[in-house]
């Protein structure tokens, strides 16, 4: 029988906060359930009366509530003392809204999301994750010594010559970030990390924050 968890209570009935470590409250992939109420009426056909749908998240130990995951992983969160964690990605979050290499199109996370990503990369552990699209603004900004003797690849965009400095490579086609025309870039090498390689929105974004913060 699989789990299911829809309260916090029900949840650590079976595991405690103590135990519970962030695998086995890993998302695996989201689920949907309609838990809508309907009637029947004198034509025969169901009729909606009240609307009910419930998200979830699946991980190792079962499928939780959407609500409750977040709320454990909050917890979960501060119980290993990685606070200081949370708020440096709900802030980097703020920041970039843009998800440059999940797809060849920009996918905009609104701010009232950044807490919700923040948590959610906090659990996933993305900052540890090469893969990840924030990996090297992120750990250039909050956690330099995470960078320091690595080799990553510079890229070519072919149309303009626009070189910049990532932490993988999709192959795959993409707009280039300086004159906006679709190809495919290209590796030229790899080199130590230097920000100046960086995309300038990143650095564009963290003068700005520096400068407020003054």
């Amino acid at each position: 029988m699989k789990s299911e968890y829809n309260s916090l209570e029900d949840l650590l009935k079976r595991h405690t906060l103590e135990s519970l470590t962030y695998d086995q409250i890993r998302f695996m992939y989201g689920t949907g359930r309609d838990n809508s109420i309907y009637t029947v009426g004198r034509d025969n056909r169901r009729h909606l009366q009240t609307f009910r749908y419930r998200k979830g998240v699946q991980t190792p130990i079962g499928d939780i509530s959407e609500s409750v995951w977040y709320e454990l992983a909050i917890k979960l969160v501060y119980k290993s003392q990685d606070g200081w964690l949370l708020d440096d990605l709900e802030e980097f979050y703020k920041m970039h809204g843009a998800q440059r290499y999940i797809a060849t199109y920009t996918e905009i996370i609104k701010e009232r999301e950044a807490v919700k990503s923040a948590i959610y990369s906090a659990v996933q552990k993305h900052y540890d994750q090469m893969d990840w699209w924030g990996y090297l603004p992120f750990n250039w900004r909050y956690r330099p010594k995470e960078l320091e003797g690595k080799r990553f690849p510079l890229i070519v965009y072919p149309y303009c010559g626009h070189v910049e400095q990532v932490s993988f490579v999709r192959d795959h086609r993409c707009a280039c970030p300086k004159c906006k025309t679709v190809s495919e870039p290209y590796i030229d090498r790899e080199a130590p990390f230097d920000e100046a390689m960086l995309p300038a929105e990143y650095r564009k974004s963290l003068e700005n924050s520096e400068s407020q913060s003054r």
